[in-house]
């Protein structure tokens, strides 16, 4: 079943899918949750087969509600914190934000490591950042900012633009090769994944929160 954290914060589900008409069921370590909003605005999290049990701690943030699972070993005061994330509040972004949901029957150990996988993009993206006849990895190093991070950077090499493409970069810039393309792959505790691909019409950023529902499935 590979390795499952509890200890930590999980970005279980978009804020704005919890309102106070709308309570929301959630799976997580094959575990079943309701996620309430009151009129308040406060969210709550229980665990429906133990709905006497103490309620589980919800924190607000990135437009994610992120619960504190725990096994019982941890006080949510000494839980390693929730990731940063920098671009979300960032006005050079603008605000926009696509939100979206996958489901696969694969192990989360397995979908983060597909997810942090450099190598794999000359093939499975070929034709679109990716180009199958350059499919080498440059060296790297890995860098590790604090204790629950870390992260590499390697230049990738487009294939040449097609169609109308080709034609509108020719008359631009006199040129048919696109320059390569700057991407930063990573993953944060517990099982997150941080993809920056740095375009020429700009910088996309990409959060990935993968969610354990059971041994074989992540949402």
């Amino acid at each position: 079943h590979g390795v499952v954290l509890k200890n930590f914060w999980y970005a279980l589900e978009f804020s704005s899918r919890v309102t106070p008409a709308a309570p929301t069921p959630a799976r997580i370590l094959e575990q079943d949750l309701l996620l309430e909003r009151d009129a308040s605005g406060r969210v709550s999290a229980y665990n429906i087969a133990r709905p006497d049990d103490e309620v589980l701690p919800v924190v607000e943030r990135y437009g994610f509600l992120w619960v504190f699972m725990g096994d019982g070993t941890m006080p949510v005061e000494a839980a390693p914190p929730i990731p940063v994330w920098p671009e979300w509040d960032d006005p050079r972004y603008g605000g926009h934000n696509v939100k979206g949901d996958w489901l696969w029957k694969a192990n989360v150990n397995r979908v983060v490591e597909n997810g942090c996988d450099a190598a794999h993009t000359p093939f499975v993206h070929a034709g679109q950042f990716g180009n199958p006849e350059l499919p080498e990895i440059p060296d790297y190093e890995v860098e590790i900012p604090n204790d629950w991070e870390a992260r590499l950077s390697v230049e990738l090499h487009p294939p040449a633009p097609k169609g109308l493409f080709a034609l509108r970069n020719k008359a631009r810039k006199g040129l048919q090769e696109r320059p390569p393309v700057l991407t930063r792959t990573g993953w944060q505790l517990p099982s997150l994944i941080r993809l920056e691909v740095n375009l020429s019409i700009g910088q996309m950023v990409l959060y990935d929160t993968n969610i354990p529902v059971d041994a074989t499935t992540t949402l």
